[in-house]
C-alpha cells in the first residue's frame, strides 16, 4: 500500500493499494491528495465524504527506489509541490504515517484473513496463503470504508482527542489550503503517456500505432 497523509491533521489523503509498488502507484496516491475523492469513496461503499484535498507544500517519503526517481520526482514538482527525501533506516522520521500502519494492523487487518503478521512468532502456525481469500479490489474497499468511515472519525491522542476529519475540517476554516492544480496540469504531470500518429484530419488515439 502507499499512503499519503496529512501531518497537521492525520487525515489520509491518498491510497492506492497495488501487487507492483513502484512509481505508478506512487503518483497514483499523491495524485489523488489533489483530488475530492468522495465519488472514489461511494464507489467503494463508504458512507461519509472523502473530500480533504489541495495542494501540499512539501511531501515527505522513504528512500525506496521508486521515491528518488526522476520518473515519480518530476511530475510532483510539475505541480508545484515540494519533496524531501528522509534519511534511510530511521522509521521515526515518518512517525505519523508509520502508526498509522500501526493502527491499521491492530484494527482492520487482524480481522481479514490471510495477514501475514509482523513476524513468525505473531503468525505462529497460520498459514496465510491457505486462509488468502480477498481480491485486491476486496481488500481497496474495505480500507477505503476504513479511512473514510472509521478512522477519519476516530479520536486521535497526537491531536488531543480531536478527529482527523474536525481537525481537517477547523484548520482548514482557518488557514485555508493551497489550491489543487485544474485539470489540465493535473493531467500533464499525472496522465498517460505516448506516441500517437496525426493524420489528415485527425490524431489517431487508437489503432496500430496508438494505445488501444
Amino acid at each position: 500500500a502507499v499512503v499519503v497523509i496529512d501531518c497537521a491533521t492525520r487525515c489520509i489523503v491518498g491510497f492506492t493499494i497495488t501487487r507492483n509498488p513502484g512509481v505508478e502507484a506512487a503518483l497514483r496516491a499523491v495524485e489523488m491528495t489533489t483530488m475530492d475523492k468522495s465519488d472514489y469513496a461511494a464507489f467503494h461503499g463508504a458512507q461519509g465524504k472523502w473530500d480533504q484535498d489541495g495542494l501540499g507544500r512539501s511531501l515527505g517519503s522513504d528512500n525506496g527506489e521508486w521515491f528518488i526517481s526522476n520518473a515519480f520526482r518530476q511530475p510532483i514538482t510539475d505541480i508545484g509541490m515540494g519533496l524531501m527525501n528522509t534519511v534511510a533506516g530511521v522509521a521515526n522520521l515518518r512517525g505519523h504515517v508509520e502508526r498509522v500502519f500501526g493502527t491499521w494492523s491492530n484494527s482492520v487487518m487482524e480481522e481479514l484473513p490471510g495477514r501475514t503478521f509482523r513476524n513468525v512468532v505473531e503468525k505462529g502456525d497460520y498459514k496465510p496463503a491457505e486462509n488468502a481469500c480477498l481480491t485486491e479490489d476486496e481488500i481497496t474497499s474495505i480500507m477505503v470504508r476504513f479511512i473514510v468511515d472509521v478512522y477519519h472519525n476516530l479520536p486521535h491522542e497526537g491531536l488531543g482527542g480531536e478527529t482527523p476529519a474536525r481537525a481537517w475540517d477547523r484548520l482548514t476554516s482557518t488557514y485555508g489550503v493551497d489550491l489543487p492544480p485544474d485539470g489540465y496540469a493535473r493531467r500533464a504531470a499525472f496522465g498517460l503517456r505516448g506516441q500517437r500518429r496525426i493524420g489528415n484530419h485527425r490524431v489517431e488515439a487508437s489503432g496500430p500505432d496508438g494505445l488501444g
